[in-house]
């Protein structure tokens, strides 16, 4: 669970990782890898 807070934290503005963890708590897994794809560009 810290790991998905962190990568809230690295991948995201301050501003939504707030908002996110506010509102979701910690993001699911298949939310973490679509987030893995999307920041290395990676397509489905």
């Amino acid at each position: 669970m810290a790991d998905a807070i962190a990568m809230l934290d690295y991948r995201f503005d301050p501003l939504v990782a707030e908002w996110f963890k506010g509102k979701f708590g910690v993001p699911t897994e298949p939310q973490r890898e679509g987030w893995k794809a999307i920041g290395s560009s990676e397509t489905s």
